[in-house]
């Protein structure tokens, strides 16, 4: 990838280069760059490739917009000296009729100060210095010469490509000795450099807020939903609950993200609810499914997300009963267990389908095949949030009642999620309003959200067996990475069974907060557990209720991985792995 950017006046390209390197010192891999201008003021192409240089890519050229003035003697553009010839002036004709003869006419200058090293110092600080060193000549070559315009009494405008800039004030005085007159050059400002042009450019500031943006997570949310959502904020702005035509295209815009997700799940739209994000579905399809039901008695597991174990404990406050599966070592429910626990007055069912610290898939279609045999009274749940866009499946597959999605798990947005509620299954609201969505999760959609949403899941589900594919072969080269490289490591992610995106792996004698934060400075960002649960003291109760060792907990990390990943991103993170836990270890055991 190659990045432009239009140099600010007065800063050096090692400067500019400094400043990007700062704001993301991985995400964007500065290798070879341009340094392109001798006014202080132009392009800098930067070469995101350690290994490739700018001239295999492109010719040496630059281009450059000139203004030459015959008969007076200028300095920047402002007649500060003396009238050199006041006649006769060139015509325009007689201008453009000499450019052509000049194209190819190569000539020996001097180069500038700036571009000649000696001993590790530039020419200009060794003549402060005092330090007299002869600049071989360099060759110029003028690639092209186009007349532009006529801008005042004997000014024109011409664009010139050419090897070095460095020539062209000589070029006006060349020119002009051709027309038996005397001229200079008033002003120059460059256009483009080696096959790049000026308007493609983007400004310094731009790039490091792309860069910074960048750190936080590989394209988090992608440029075409974000694009979309910007789009319907500015110009879709109606509710959709009214009347008027505003309200009609914006109803129309969440109809159609209905659509895009029940199109994933091969369900009708009419089954899709929208909220604020997966805690809210989880809590609408518990609580909601509870509601519905005589049943007292509800069934999870221990390992669910915090958006589920919190709503059973205030449920358990007003009277349920709640039993939570154990686990096996790899996060697995135990089948023959859960079938014992099945009661008559059993209402709900809670299971996520993918584990998020440690990544197990959940035998969840097993569950309910079991569930509807033992009480096909019973509503059953399915957290799939981690599940969804990274692993295959319908509604029909699992045979749910009730499953709760996120936007931003699939690049969508933040705060915008989904729940499906087959369409023979009752669920009873727990807010109430003005009677948006059937009633069933009432409150002014989130238009711009939701559209979002819904392009994030078409868009996710586009090939996705060949991209969890490729997330499961790089999460298989960091694991690789990280158990040939570094000792004393257990990996909690099991090797069967579980998402193409997530690794868990404990480091002993490292403290995990420790590792996360020296990551981090390498721009390499990891967790210690769920992101919904960090600010909670204790050992992670996922890996605790899978028997993993104490001391290990302390020093574990998951690694979330998307389909936009680099094999380069995962081998620079077990480089930096290496180096971290080898110096962390070192402190540790003194």
């Amino acid at each position: 990838m190659i990045l432009l950017v239009d140099k600010p006046a007065g800063m050096t390209s090692q400067k500019v280069v400094a400043k990007i390197k700062h704001a993301s010192p991985h995400k964007l891999k500065i290798g070879h760059t341009g340094t392109l201008d001798p006014m202080c003021t132009g392009l800098l192409p930067v070469l995101t490739d350690r290994d490739t240089k700018l001239t295999q890519f492109f010719p040496h050229q630059k281009s450059y917009l000139a203004s030459i003035r015959f008969g007076i003697k200028t300095d920047t553009g402002d007649v500060t000296g003396e009238t050199l010839q006041t006649s006769p002036l060139p015509t325009e004709e007689e201008f453009r009729k000499i450019l052509p003869s000049m194209i190819g006419t190569c000539q020996q200058v001097p180069p500038m100060y700036s571009a000649v090293h000696v001993e590790g110092k530039r020419l200009y600080e060794l003549a402060r210095m005092g330090v007299e060193v002869e600049r071989a000549p360099r060759t110029v070559e003028i690639f092209d010469l186009t007349y532009v315009d006529r801008i005042g009494e004997g000014e024109y405008r011409f664009s010139v490509t050419c090897s070095t800039g460095t020539y062209i004030r000589t070029l006006c005085e060349d020119i002009a000795a051709k027309m038996g007159l005397v001229a200079t050059m008033s002003a120059l400002r460059r256009t483009a450099s080696n096959g790049f042009l000026l308007e493609n450019a983007y400004s310094l500031e731009d790039v490091i807020s792309y860069a910074e943006q960048n750190r936080l997570s590989q394209i988090s949310l992608s440029a075409e939903c974000a694009e979309l959502a910007a789009d319907v904020m500015y110009n879709y702005y109606g509710n959709p609950s009214s009347l008027h035509r505003k309200g009609i295209e914006a109803e129309k815009i969440v109809k159609k993200a209905k659509e895009q997700i029940a199109d994933t799940l091969k369900v009708s739209p009419n089954e899709i609810y929208f909220t604020s994000g997966g805690t809210e579905s989880d809590n609408l399809a518990i609580m909601g499914g509870c509601g519905v039901s005589r049943g007292r008695h509800i069934i999870s597991t221990s390992i669910e997300h915090p958006a589920v174990l919190t709503t059973l404990q205030n449920l358990e406050k007003k009277g349920y009963t709640v039993d939570l599966l154990p686990v096996s070592k790899t996060g697995t429910v135990d089948l023959e267990k859960f079938k014992k626990m099945i009661r008559r007055d059993t209402a709900v069912v809670s299971c996520m389908f993918v584990n998020n610290e440690i990544g197990t898939i959940e035998p969840v279609e097993k569950m309910s095949r079991i569930l509807r045999a033992e009480n096909p009274n019973t509503l059953f749940h399915v957290d799939a949030v981690q599940a969804y866009g990274k692993i295959s499946f319908t509604a029909s597959q699992i045979d749910a009642d009730y499953i709760s999605l996120s936007s931003h798990k699939i690049h969508g947005p933040k705060g915008v999620g989904a729940l499906y509620v087959r369409g023979k299954s009752k669920i009873s609201p727990i807010q109430f309003g003005g009677g948006q969505q059937n009633g069933i999760r009432p409150g002014t959609e989130n238009v711009p959200g939701i559209a979002a949403f819904g392009l994030a899941a078409e868009i996710c589900h586009k090939d996705l067996q060949q991209k969890a594919q490729r997330m499961e072969e790089l999460k298989n080269r960091l694991k690789d990475g990280i158990v040939s490289n570094i000792d004393d490591v257990v990996v909690n992610t099991p090797s069967e069974g579980a998402a193409p995106h997530i690794l868990n792996v404990s480091f002993a004698y490292v403290r995990s907060e420790v590792l996360l934060h020296s990551l981090e400075i390498d721009g390499i960002y990891v967790s210690s557990g769920s992101a919904c649960s960090s600010h909670k003291k204790g050992p992670s109760y996922v890996l605790t209720s899978i028997g993993a060792d104490r001391r290990m907990i302390d020093g574990s990390i998951r690694f979330s991985l998307s389909e936009f990943t680099t094999e380069e991103e995962i081998d620079y993170t077990v480089e930096k792995l290496i180096e971290n836990v080898k110096k962390i270890r070192k402190l540790m055991r003194r």
